[in-house]
């Protein structure tokens, strides 16, 4: 074994010495000097061909350029594909990454205190740390297919102050002379025949602190409105002609979540649901925001 190894490091050295010998017949005066001349000869010879065909030339580097950015561009473009696959579905559906809800198909609404339970009790287990990231989740109602009244449309025979401190003719109508409530059977909306200015809107409806923990919606920078405030797009608020400080009435049309109060209260029994379960609630414009995506809300 011994041997083997000085004759490994006997040929290592022969092939150094080799190599030493090359570079110092190779980094002579004449050979450097003879380098420089071809180098210098080269270069008055591409000047040369250069002005007799400057077009060529010009499009040759022109050529090289494009080809050198196009890759370059093209190699940045892949590898932030992922982030850009991901900012395109926060664009579309927002900022979180599992959504659950109740089954609408049975009119059922979904528990969210029995839910946390469960989350709270399933993570006990593990570490503070992980139960942590189990603790990432905010309840969210979202409503489709609702409408949005101004209220100075709303007169309909009354004055302003009644139209906000009492809204039952919003379900009644308003008691004509002889003592009576019209049945609004045009529409089955009274709404509709009182107020004359009116507009689809979509109600999202979630807690602003839980979400915030979570960062979803990382530029939402509103403050939290008060109860019975509400936050709308300048679309809305541009198509409703109001400002901040006025009122909106929103109307829900049939809203599933609040099937189970309902129940509670007798309204829904097993013999009998009525067809038309709609709510009428004043909302007072907090503050008129951008239609720009903040992440809170899906803007395709």
């Amino acid at each position: 074994m011994k041997n083997e190894i000085e004759d490994n490091l006997f040929i290592l050295q022969e092939r150094l010495a080799l190599i030493s010998n090359y570079l110092k017949s190779s980094f002579t005066k004449d050979n450097i000097r003879s380098f420089f001349q071809q180098y210098i000869r080269y270069f008055w010879y591409n000047l040369r061909e250069t002005r007799k065909r400057k077009l060529g030339y010009c499009l040759g580097v022109l050529s090289c350029f494009v080809v050198v950015t196009t890759i370059c561009i093209s190699v940045t473009v892949f590898f932030q594909l992922p982030i850009i696959f991901l900012r395109l579905a926060e664009n579309s559906n927002g900022q979180f990454d599992m959504k659950i809800g109740e089954n609408s198909e049975y009119g059922t609404a979904m528990n969210y205190t029995q839910f946390k339970l469960n989350i709270q009790k399933g993570s006990s287990k593990l570490s503070l740390q992980e139960q942590q990231k189990y603790q990432l989740h905010s309840p969210r109602i979202h409503y489709y297919n609702s409408v949005g009244y101004k209220v100075e449309s709303c007169q309909g025979g009354l004055n302003l102050s009644e139209t906000l401190s009492n809204n039952t003719w919003m379900y009644t109508g308003v008691k004509d002379n002889n003592g009576n409530y019209p049945n609004c059977e045009k529409t089955r909306n009274c709404a509709d025949d009182y107020c004359s200015l009116k507009t689809d809107v979509t109600i999202y409806l979630f807690d602003t602190d839980k979400e915030k923990e979570m960062g979803f919606g990382r530029i939402w920078n509103y403050p939290k409105p008060k109860p019975g405030e509400g936050i709308i797009d300048e679309l809305l608020a541009e198509t409703l002609g109001v400002k901040e400080g006025d009122t909106i009435y929103v109307y829900f049309v049939n809203p599933i979540t609040m099937r189970g109060m309902w129940r509670e209260s007798g309204i829904i029994t097993e013999n009998h649901t009525p067809s038309r379960l709609n709510i009428y609630i004043p909302i007072k414009i907090a503050q008129i925001i951008d239609i720009y995506d903040h992440g809170k809300y899906d803007v395709a």
